[in-house]
């Protein structure tokens, strides 16, 4: 399970659960195959401001990974997301958010769209989400983790590195996560 953040473009007066509806329907649709636009000045500005970072590009897909966090940042098919592992609790989680909420800003910078926090059904750049009320999810996965006896470590080998393009991280099933 990860802790997935959508971007979106709803329009004017939509809930985000009606966005999430619409981006569901889009997704339903052929796939892109051309190059997300911004994509380079996303990628060069999250470089900037996490280092060393890998990225991907296998059309409809394009991946941006940084290992240490193990965030990825998705754009496929042209449906922007964010997704990273339930790994940290308490103050790891909290640094982890605030990054997280760093790239959040640059893609809602950079692309326009809006970034939609489906776990806490808040906008991440609105004065609704926190860095602190989002760690609440860290901490209580955490627990659930710890109380199945899974750790860190036990978790990748027992259920396999969540990596790869999935579309879960476009909220194509995080809906079932809430």
């Amino acid at each position: 399970m990860s802790y997935a953040i959508n971007f979106l473009d709803p329009e004017p007066g939509q809930s985000w659960e009606d966005a999430m509806d619409a981006l569901e329907e889009r997704s339903a649709g052929p796939d892109v195959l051309t190059r997300p636009p911004h994509w380079d000045l996303v990628v060069a500005k999250v470089r900037e401001l996490l280092g060393d970072i890998s990225v991907m590009e296998d059309p409809p897909a394009w991946e941006i990974i940084h290992e240490a966090m193990a965030l990825q940042v998705y754009c496929i098919s042209g449906e922007w997301s964010l997704s990273v592992p339930y790994w940290s609790e308490g103050d790891a989680a909290l640094s982890l958010l605030r990054r997280i909420h760093a790239v959040c800003e640059i893609i809602q910078t950079v692309t326009g769209l809006q970034a939609y926090d489906p776990q806490s059904g808040e906008a991440v750049l609105s004065d609704g989400w926190t860095e602190e009320l989002a760690v609440t999810a860290f901490d209580d996965s955490a627990d659930l983790f710890r109380s199945l006896g899974i750790t860190r470590g036990s978790s990748r080998r027992k259920f396999g590195r969540s990596g790869g393009l999935t579309r879960l991280a476009n909220g194509r099933l995080a809906r079932f996560f809430r």
